[in-house]
């Protein structure tokens, strides 16, 4: 999340407002999508010559600032990491090389603004660092179209950083579930396998999806695997004594006869 935390009290600030406006959805939708499938969160943010690096003031200010309503659904939560920077690129004189190198990562996915400036300067500086880069373009507020076009044009066909554009998938399930859990908030699925169920729910998958595989005949209460095939053995193997008995039964009867 590069430069999310905007102030706008630039001379730009007007048209990059309007674009937070346009594509604030987006944006939110992006970073849901991340928390919900267990992507680190990272907040890059201009720390707008305060030279405090404070943070929760920053964000705080930007809350409540001139384009407030915009910024409140893109503030940071508890376990999202943020670093303040001075320059356009991410990475010029931050911990965000470290920080990805502890988390292992090999591609960061880029939302913020703007993107002609500070989210293409950080896609290249990703690359020059060894990592994959990609823009979610939708994702991303600018000052002005054509420049942005422009950017985004050089970083695919110059730095080899790949640009996306609509919802992802992933964002869009996200969006689906939360939108599910809204409208039936109480709804609680019964399940047979409570501990496969909850499992399924932490790796993302929606209530329904997992309550069907929780619910179906491999499921089990000690961990889903299947119980059938003891069972199935047993009462192929009980057939096969039933049918020995049936069958002797009835030599027993022709013998009888005989000696009669």
């Amino acid at each position: 999340m590069v430069d999310v935390l905007a102030d706008f009290d630039h001379e730009d600030g007007a048209s990059l407002l309007a674009s937070f406006r346009e594509r604030g959805t987006r944006m939110a939708e992006a970073i849901n999508a991340a928390r919900d499938a267990r992507v680190p969160v990272i907040y890059v943010n201009d720390e707008h010559d305060r030279w405090d690096s404070d943070a929760p003031a920053l964000a705080h200010d930007a809350a409540v600032g001139p384009g407030g309503h915009a910024v409140r659904p893109l503030l940071p939560r508890p376990g999202d990491r943020v670093l303040l920077k001075h320059r356009y690129s991410a990475f010029d004189h931050t911990a965000l090389e470290l920080l990805l190198a502890a988390l292992g990562a090999k591609r960061v996915l880029i939302v913020g603004s703007a993107t002609e400036g500070c989210v293409v300067q950080t896609a290249i500086d990703a690359r020059e660092h060894g990592l994959k880069a990609t823009i979610l373009a939708d994702a991303c507020a600018t000052t002005d179209a054509q420049l942005e076009e422009t950017a985004l044009r050089y970083a695919k066909d110059v730095g080899g950083i790949r640009v996306r554009r609509g919802v992802s998938p992933a964002a869009r399930r996200g969006a689906e579930r939360k939108r599910m859990e809204a409208v039936m908030p109480n709804k609680r699925s019964n399940v047979k396998n409570e501990k496969q169920y909850e499992a399924l729910k932490d790796k993302g998958m929606s209530k329904e999806r997992a309550a069907r595989i929780a619910n179906s005949p491999g499921s089990s209460s000690r961990g889903g695997k299947s119980s059938h095939s003891g069972s199935s053995r047993s009462s192929s193997s009980q057939g096969g004594t039933t049918a020995q008995k049936k069958a002797a039964g009835r030599k027993g009867g022709k013998a009888a006869a005989r000696k009669s």
